[in-house]
C-alpha cells in the first residue's frame, strides 16, 4: 500500500495558515435582532392618544405699586380707629362704674370792709369764705391755679383774680376743704351805665347789693394709680348782701360779716 504524503512546502503553508487563524482574536458575535411581535414603535405612538395637556398656569396677580401704600394706609387707619374706639369704651365704662363727680362749693360768708359807690365809680374791699367738698367715695381730686374774683351783674370788678390755692392741692375721698379767705378789693372801678343804674336802684330801694363770687381753675380726678387730664373748673356763687337788715350782718372788727351758706354752681369742661 502506498501512502501519499503531502509535499513539504504545502505542509509548511498549511501550518502557517493555522497559526495565523489561532493568533487572530475572535470577534464577538452580535446576537441576532429580536423580532417584535407587536406593531412598531412608530405605529404604536401614532395609534395611542396624546397625553392630556395641563392647563397653563395663571400668573399670581400683582397689585400695582400705587395701590399698595393706599391699602397699608387704610389698614393703619382702621387700627387707629379701633384703638380709639376701645379707649373711648374704657373711659365710658370707667365713668359709668365709678361715676367721678365734680366737687361741690359753698360760699359760707362774705365780710365787707368798704363798699362805696360814687356815681359810676365803685370802691370796695371784702373777703369771701369758701369751702369745697369731694362727693366721690373712691376718687380723689386735684386742684390747680384756683383763683377768685367778684362780679357785679355781668361786669367783672376784680382784676386780677385772687389766688386761693398753692400750685397744686389734693382733696381725698369725701374730704372737705375750707379755703383761706379771698381778699378782694378795687379802687374807683368804673361801672357800665347799666350796672350803675342797677346798683343805685338796689341800694335806694332795699339797701342790698347782689354780688357774685366766681372761681376759675383746673381740676383732675385720681383713681388708684390712674389720673385723668386737667379739666377747666368754673364756679359761680351768689352773694346777696343786705346792708339795711340788722339780722344779717354781724360786726367783725372794722367790717360787717354776712353769713350766707349759699351753694355754688359748678361746671367743668
Amino acid at each position: 500500500m502506498v501512502v501519499k504524503t503531502p509535499s513539504l512546502p504545502r505542509v509548511i503553508y498549511l501550518f502557517s495558515q493555522q497559526i495565523e487563524i489561532e493568533s487572530e482574536p475572535s470577534s464577538p458575535v452580535a446576537p441576532p435582532p429580536r423580532q417584535q411581535s407587536g406593531p412598531s414603535t412608530t405605529q404604536q405612538s401614532e395609534n395611542e392618544p396624546p397625553p392630556p395637556s395641563s392647563p397653563p398656569s395663571r400668573p399670581t396677580p400683582q397689585l400695582p405699586a400705587s395701590k399698595k401704600p393706599k391699602s397699608l394706609s387704610r389698614r393703619g387707619s382702621f387700627i387707629l380707629f379701633s384703638a380709639f374706639l376701645v379707649l373711648a369704651i374704657v373711659i365710658a365704662t370707667f365713668f359709668a362704674i365709678l361715676g367721678p363727680k365734680a366737687p361741690s362749693f359753698r360760699l359760707d360768708a362774705v365780710t365787707v370792709y368798704n363798699f362805696t359807690a360814687t356815681g359810676a365809680a365803685l370802691s370796695y374791699r371784702l373777703g369771701a369764705e369758701i369751702s369745697s367738698h369731694n362727693p366721690n367715695l373712691r376718687v380723689g381730686i386735684y386742684y390747680r391755679q384756683l383763683e377768685a374774683y367778684a362780679v357785679l351783674g355781668p361786669q367783672r370788678i376784680t382784676d386780677p383774680g385772687v389766688p386761693l390755692s398753692p400750685a397744686e392741692l389734693y382733696q381725698g375721698h369725701k374730704d372737705s376743704i375750707v379755703w383761706p379767705p379771698a381778699e378782694m378789693s378795687g379802687e374807683s372801678v368804673q361801672l357800665s351805665v347799666a350796672e350803675e343804674a342797677n346798683l343805685t336802684a338796689e341800694l335806694d330801694s332795699a339797701g342790698a347789693v347782689k354780688l357774685g363770687i366766681r372761681l376759675l381753675g383746673r381740676v383732675k380726678w385720681k383713681v388708684g394709680s390712674w389720673t385723668s387730664t386737667w379739666w377747666h373748673l368754673h364756679v359761680a356763687c351768689p352773694a346777696n348782701l343786705r346792708f339795711r337788715d340788722p339780722n344779717t350782718g354781724v360786726p367783725v372788727g372794722d367790717g360787717l360779716r354776712f353769713p350766707l351758706g349759699e351753694s355754688c354752681a359748678v361746671d367743668t369742661d
